[in-house]
């Protein structure tokens, strides 16, 4: 017999039998196969002995009990081997596709926020820019309402934990002095305010470099 492995093939499938078939449906499989694949027959054909010796192998197995019930069982634990790696690659498959997924949806998200081709210090510089226009747009705005408070002769309240309800001049002393102070008060709060969130916005920068340079 060949040294070739037996379980490289599937001796029903090479005589193009199925796996009940009988005895005698065996040995005519065989004999109608054996004849198309003589090497006699097929001189042209450099495969034609291995393949006659094949043909050989799957009878003389195939028509003996207990050859029979030992192939069986290694071939149906290989069907069993092969779905379970099926059933992974099906997982993987899908892991890797939700993976691919998540990671489209990350740059489509990115993407509207940050210009590609920039380095992450300019992106973040550019953010940083933004919130400084941001924050004087803020600023004038209450800048504004402070005027307008003022030549209402309405005070500003000053900048405390807990904002208090606005006060008309006559419940005040020194209604300009309590005014101007109460708006300095605001606009300092209101430049802190405009450093915080850069600087918060620095550190989430910095934190998503390092995270991209240890995935890296």
């Amino acid at each position: 017999m060949s040294k070739r492995k037996i379980t490289d093939n599937n001796l029903y499938d090479l005589l193009e039998i199925p796996s009940t078939a009988t005895e005698q449906e065996i040995k005519k499989a065989y004999r109608k196969t054996a004849l198309k694949c003589h090497p006699d027959k097929n001189p042209d054909n450099p495969r034609a002995a291995d393949q006659f010796l094949e043909l050989s192998e799957a009878l003389a197995i195939l028509t003996d009990t207990k050859a029979r019930e030992a192939y069986d069982r290694t071939l149906k634990a290989k069907q069993l081997a092969k779905e379970r790696l099926d059933v992974l690659d099906a997982k993987r498959r899908k892991f890797k596709e939700d993976l691919d997924r998540r990671e489209r949806e990350a740059k489509e998200s990115s993407s509207k926020t940050y210009t590609p081709g920039l380095s992450d210090e300019q992106k973040l510089q550019r953010e940083i820019e933004r919130l400084k226009k941001e924050g004087s747009r803020i600023l004038k705005e209450e800048q504004e309402f402070i005027r307008q408070q003022l030549n209402t002769k309405t005070t500003f309240p000053a900048a405390t934990a807990e904002t208090k309800p606005l006060t008309t001049s006559s419940n005040k002393p020194s209604q300009d002095t309590q005014s101007f102070e109460d708006f300095e008060a605001f606009e300092a709060k209101i430049l802190q305010q405009l450093a915080a969130a850069a600087a918060d916005q620095k550190r989430k920068a910095s934190v998503e470099t390092s995270k991209e340079v240890e995935n890296s």
